[in-house]
């Protein structure tokens, strides 16, 4: 299958691979931010970090539902790019398709 040089197959979902790579990347740093307020928790004896934890959680919650959005965005926009590619091939193929002669036609 030949393939459409309107469309670079390297762009295809490239948005898609940016934001999972970003998402994981939250994920991550979220989970290094959580262990070290878990470290400095052993260190804070009158317990300030225990009014922290329940801030940070909601902004990680809020980071994430944030990024997981793009991803979801990201994903609408590939599927819509493939189907459009689909049904330019559609079209494509039905064109080049040799039309059938009629008998009326033959004679």
């Amino acid at each position: 299958m030949a393939a459409d040089p309107a469309v670079a197959s390297d762009s295809m979902g490239s948005g898609v691979r940016t934001a999972l790579a970003d998402a994981q990347a939250t994920r991550e740093r979220q989970s290094s931010q959580a262990t070290a307020l878990g470290v400095m928790s052993f260190f804070d004896p009158i317990g300030v970090t225990d009014l922290a934890e329940p801030i940070m959680k909601a902004q990680h919650q809020r980071e994430l539902e944030e990024k997981y959005r793009w991803v979801d965005e990201e994903v609408q926009k590939t599927i819509a790019e493939a189907e459009e590619i689909k049904a330019r091939s559609r079209v494509g193929a039905h064109a080049a398709k040799p039309r059938k002669r009629t008998t009326a036609a033959a004679e």
